[in-house]
């Protein structure tokens, strides 16, 4: 399976194809990937974890892999993860996991293990427990 990693950057009068390094994040501006079947997968996966730990930050959840437009089963989405431990250009992509068991992703250049923890904590418990 291989996918290709289009940014596409959108502000509120327009969608634009470009690329996200070109156009520059600004205030007001929303990037967002667009995956497509055609390069590597463990590179669009990693991409998207340095994305949103950089630009938000946050750290993704696991089982966003599972949904479109990546759709892996639990056993592709464990082979990826297990096939990215063991090569050096994905060592900054790191999991924690919330006291229900929820395993997040987060990239360590930047996001520090502690914030990371707290944030995917918050995602998945903390905002639901508070009124």
């Amino acid at each position: 399976m291989a996918f290709l990693t289009l940014s596409i950057i959108c502000d509120f009068d327009s969608c634009q194809p470009r690329s996200a390094r070109a156009a520059g994040v600004k205030d007001g501006v929303y990037p967002r990937m667009v995956i497509q079947r055609d390069k590597d997968l463990l590179s669009s996966i990693a991409e998207m974890v340095r994305q949103n730990s950089a630009l938000y930050p946050r750290p993704i959840p696991l089982s966003l892999l599972a949904t479109s437009p990546f759709e892996l089963t639990q056993r592709e989405i464990q082979a990826c993860l297990q096939e990215m431990k063991d090569q050096e250009p994905y060592k900054d992509i790191a999991q924690t996991t919330t006291s229900l068991g929820s395993v997040f992703l987060y990239s360590t250049r930047h996001l520090d293990g502690d914030y990371a923890s707290m944030l995917a904590e918050w995602l998945d418990v903390g905002q639901f427990d508070n009124p």
